[in-house]
């Protein structure tokens, strides 16, 4: 254990996000990223690390710096081409994924619980496969931006924007399921917060009882990291362990607070703008977060957040402008930042931080600054 985190202790982590997914969206996601790899992908997925903060009440996600999504061997033979023929295929698991979420309602219906495993299991592992192609089709488009043409940029940033997959429902439906199977239907929130996919495909194949499924779901309520290191003995891995869990908190809270002593230093945080501009704008704020907050009202108000997401873009029209905390230039901040002229300050790390709903701020999109008047 020790040297695992000697091991976090020296590498560059960066690009924090509050990330707000269950433990079962992440390690599904990372499980496809990993053992469903692209073919085309030569290098090793980039490692990251998820801090679960006790109840919930935040998480926190960094990324290795000293690693890139694609590395030199993977992009020397790759091109906009490819790209677009990635986002094609993509579309194709996601029309086999609707198949399958329509079968797997109805065997639910129909209370049929040996084919519903089977269904959920080709449900997890199609999702895979789209969770490697995300990576991909992400991570390269980030790469080609600009060379990317503008029917390239446009099929890119359609993908990016609406067609992704929404596996929400399906997913509510079969925890439900699974948990009225095994009369738990009063810890479901729990069930579907904190508990990982291997568990689940376990659960269901019976190499697993659910009674110590629930006893490692009531550990993870104070609190534990998600490992996703190239290490095997730390890919896709829980630690609960106290002494452990807290070096690693501690060590990725005082890199994430590095932007924020800059602020205190500067009385203003840099960010990156989504297109050139020499505009100046002000006006109140409101502050959102994490992804769960809603706000009644954001006309004409300068937008807070951590992220953005394709479900955001019809909340954000009326607002004067955003400031976000994480994402780059192919974000779904940037994009719609550019699509429909909203201007936008991206990559603030802590802006949800400082700011609070009411406080008038001043962004400065040529010197690409904001700071509280």
């Amino acid at each position: 254990m020790k040297k695992m985190e000697e091991y976090i202790q020296s590498q560059f982590w960066c690009c924090f996000k509050n990330n707000n997914r269950s433990l079962f969206d992440r390690t599904l996601w990372i499980k496809g990223a990993v053992e469903f790899k692209h073919k085309d992908v030569h290098n090793l997925v980039t490692e990251d690390v998820t801090i679960y903060y006790k109840d919930n009440v935040r998480q926190l996600r960094g990324f290795n710096g000293n690693q890139k999504p694609l590395e030199d061997q993977t992009l020397s033979h790759l091109c906009s081409q490819n790209l677009y023929f990635y986002i094609q295929e993509y579309y194709q698991i996601k029309g086999k994924m609707e198949i399958l979420k329509k079968e797997l309602l109805y065997v639910i219906k129909n209370d049929n619980y040996p084919f519903f495993k089977k269904y959920f299991k080709k449900i997890i592992k199609n999702h895979c496969i789209i969770n490697s192609y995300e990576y991909l089709i992400s991570s390269l488009g980030q790469e080609l931006y600009n060379s990317l043409n503008e029917k390239e940029l446009k099929f890119y940033n359609e993908w990016k924007n609406h067609g992704q997959i929404d596996v929400s429902e399906i997913y509510l439906e079969s925890f439900t399921y699974i948990a009225s199977k095994y009369s738990i239907l009063d810890d479901l929130d729990h069930f579907k917060m904190y508990v990982h996919v291997n568990e689940i495909l376990n659960l269901l194949n019976n190499k697993i009882t659910i009674e110590t499924l629930l006893k490692r779901i009531e550990k993870r309520k104070n609190g534990f990291v998600l490992l996703n290191l190239h290490d095997k003995k730390y890919t896709n891995k829980v630690v609960v362990h106290t002494d452990a869990v807290n070096i690693i908190k501690n060590h990725l809270e005082k890199l994430e607070n590095s932007s924020l002593q800059f602020y205190n230093e500067n009385h203003e945080i840099k960010g990156k703008s989504t297109f050139p501009s020499s505009m100046v704008i002000s006006g109140p704020c409101v502050v959102l977060k994490n992804n769960f907050e809603e706000a009644s009202d954001f006309f004409n108000k300068i937008v807070v957040c951590p992220v953005t997401t394709a479900a955001d873009v019809c909340k954000y029209l009326d607002a004067k402008a955003l400031v976000v905390d994480h994402g780059g230039i192919l974000s779904h901040a940037a994009i719609f930042s550019r699509e429909f002229g909203k201007p936008c300050l991206m990559g603030c790390d802590v802006a949800t931080k400082v700011f609070q709903t009411g406080d008038i701020l001043e962004i400065d999109f040529k010197k690409e600054v904001v700071y509280k008047k």
